[in-house]
């Protein structure tokens, strides 16, 4: 991405995440938010940091064996490192580009095509809509206030899910007949250009060879839902730091928000998306601005702190500086979409 595109995506992270962050604030008392803060159960911080780190660990056992296909015998071990330099990237960079550091780090550390890794990236996004789905039906069928447009959008995202996972079975399980139809659709397109993208594409089929297998589908189904029960369980313990014993409802509602909102572009740290999308899933439950701004300035500046330390730590581990990370992200993403 050339430096003009990358200040283009800051200042429209920036911009947005600004927008987020004045309707969130909008009703907020601040000294009732200093008070609500002064008054936290502050010992939740060790449970909250176990929780968040068992869920990355979860996360990177899921990515090994996503890679196993691709990599026989890759552990979790090699693959911990790339992670959380990754969400420690996802955390300082707009955009969602900690994703792309992670992909490269992961195939630079399992040599590895960057596409094959990129894929099984985008692989893993599936399989937390569908386990976001399931923690929507539950907040969805008994949390009866919940506005309808914000339901239509959680089943658009799973459906959407469900497509994507689709058509990557085709993919994996055809590919010899896909790669036959885009040889067809780039006919008139020169040798060199054509055979570079079927090349590319063989390539990123190998990161979703996990699908070939029902045992294997249904083994990161389940370990994506235990990934996204650790962070449920990061969410309920930050309402319950601020006092806010509303049950597993609220803080399942606040997890499906919070993910909805970290989706969306944003600026570096997801500030704005991260403060609406709990006030927003509390509002039904009758729970005040400050107190729910509260809950998400300890979930937030607990996972962000965190994860830039751990990240930034490992550097070492992987032998790079940020700038050799910077550097090495930016060609390899250069190269993957150049044809």
């Amino acid at each position: 991405m050339s430096s003009n595109k990358r200040w283009l995506a800051l200042g429209a992270g920036v911009v947005l995440s600004a927008i987020l962050l004045v309707f969130a604030l909008r009703d907020v008392d601040g000294a009732e938010l200093r008070r609500v803060l002064a008054a936290a159960r502050w010992w939740v911080i060790g449970p909250f940091l176990l929780s968040l780190f068992a869920y990355y660990w979860v996360k990177t056992v899921r990515w090994a064996y996503l890679l196993r296909s691709v990599v026989p015998g890759v552990t979790a071990g090699r693959l911990f490192a790339p992670v959380m330099i990754g969400y420690a990237a996802g955390a300082l960079l707009p955009m969602q580009f900690g994703e792309i550091v992670r992909a490269w780090l992961g195939a630079q550390r399992l040599n590895i095509r960057m596409l094959a890794s990129l894929m099984s990236v985008a692989l893993e996004r599936v399989f937390d809509l569908l386990s976001i789905l399931l923690l929507a039906a539950l907040a969805f069928l008994t949390a009866k206030s919940a506005s309808a447009w914000l339901s239509s959008v959680i089943w658009l995202l799973a459906a959407g899910a469900f497509v994507a996972l689709i058509l990557f079975l085709i993919f994996v399980f055809r590919t010899e007949q896909c790669l036959a139809l885009c040889e067809h659709l780039l006919g008139k397109a020169p040798p060199p250009l054509r055979a570079r993208i079927l090349d590319q594409l063989r390539a990123a089929a190998t990161g979703l060879n996990a699908l070939r297998s029902i045992r294997s589908i249904s083994a990161v189904m389940a370990m994506s839902i235990l990934q996204w029960l650790f962070m449920f369980a990061c969410i309920w313990l930050s309402l319950y730091a601020m006092h806010l014993d509303l049950g597993a409802l609220a803080a399942v509602l606040t997890t499906v928000f919070t993910v909805i909102g970290i989706s969306l572009p944003n600026s570096p740290g997801y500030v704005g998306s991260i403060q609406l999308a709990f006030t927003l899933a509390l509002e039904p439950f009758g729970v005040p601005g400050a107190e729910a701004i509260a809950a998400s300035l300890f979930f937030h500046l607990l996972a962000y702190v965190s994860v830039v330390v751990c990240g930034l730590a490992m550097l070492p581990v992987v032998g790079m500086s940020v700038r050799d990370v910077a550097k090495g992200t930016r060609e390899a993403n250069a190269e993957s979409n150049t044809p």
